[in-house]
């Protein structure tokens, strides 16, 4: 009777530790590929900032459009 239920129970921690291995590869993956899309996420980012016009260029738009108004409320 105690050798059945010492069978069950080691069954039942090979089974455990079965399903711990499956888990840890499914988490990996699941990890590598959140990372990837964090860091093309993050690329595209920097790649937007960069495109972003600095203050100093906001300006000189500003005073452009400002210039074009008056040349063509003068018209």
């Amino acid at each position: 009777m105690l050798q059945s239920i010492l069978d069950n129970v080691v069954t039942i921690k090979n089974d455990v530790k079965s399903l711990d291995q499956k888990l840890t590869k499914r988490i990996d993956t699941l990890d590598q590929k959140l990372t990837k899309r964090i860091d093309t996420l993050g690329k595209d980012l920097a790649i937007l900032d960069d495109d972003a016009p600095t203050r100093e260029e906001f300006d000189i738009l500003g005073k452009r459009i400002t210039t074009l108004e008056q040349k063509i409320t003068l018209n």
